[in-house]
């Protein structure tokens, strides 16, 4: 079971969020040899993207007291977790100095700067990641059913009313403007609910695997 935290840290006026994303690989294939021999293979299905969490803190909460309750989070989802969960953090805005009291407390954050265009690349300790890379993951998730939520989760109606105000256009020029982005609605459940999906569908398929990752941190475009 991989585990991933998306965390959109919020400003004086809006919510800070936090999502986990458990990734689900589909079941192995089984492979029918002869009469009596039977193997199995890895299927090449994508996985599954299962939200298990949604959370979004009160207006106003300091961030020492949201590094606190997201550790309580990751060290208690460890507890009962085969290997340690990811988090993923927003290091936009006000992100970068939060992003170092969650390296201060040994939480291990992967910083993720969202821009405006461009390609993902590594740059300063953190990913830069387009706008609509985060907005197309989402979207093509959803239409394909591999991003999945209870309908009795905590959160999911405030998630699926970010998801209905939240709107992606390509202009003439091929910029790309999104609306309910920082702007007049609130759209933290879905940013958190990106980060982790981005990250998690990164970190599975290729071209973009651990190392690829690891090239990127050393100044190598995958």
């Amino acid at each position: 079971m991989a585990l991933f935290l998306g965390l959109d840290l919020g400003q004086s006026k809006d919510y800070t969020a936090l999502a986990v994303i458990e990734l689900v690989p589909p079941p192995p294939v089984q492979v029918i040899e002869g009469l009596y021999t039977v193997t199995y293979k890895p299927s090449k299905e994508p996985p599954a993207l299962h939200v298990r969490h949604l959370e979004r803190f009160p207006l106003g909460t300091r961030y020492p007291v949201i590094v606190q309750e997201v550790g309580n989070r990751l060290h208690a989802l460890t507890n009962v977790n085969v290997g340690r969960p990811t988090l993923i953090v927003d290091k936009t805005g006000v992100g970068a100095p939060v992003v170092d009291m969650f390296e201060a407390a040994k939480l291990e954050p992967v910083a993720i700067t969202i821009t405006s265009g461009g390609e993902p690349n590594w740059s300063h300790g953190s990913l830069n990641v387009p706008k609509r890379d985060l907005v197309s993951i989402v979207q093509t998730t959803l239409q394909t059913q591999r991003l999945r939520f209870a309908e009795a989760l905590e959160g999911v109606t405030l998630l699926t009313q970010e998801l209905l105000n939240f709107q992606y256009k390509l202009t003439a020029n091929a910029n790309d403007i999104y609306g309910a982005w920082r702007e007049n609605t609130h759209d933290d459940m879905v940013l958190a609910v990106a980060l982790a999906v981005w990250y998690a569908d990164k970190m599975y398929h290729p071209p973009w695997t651990k190392e690829d990752l690891m090239a990127l941190s050393r100044g190598v475009k995958v």
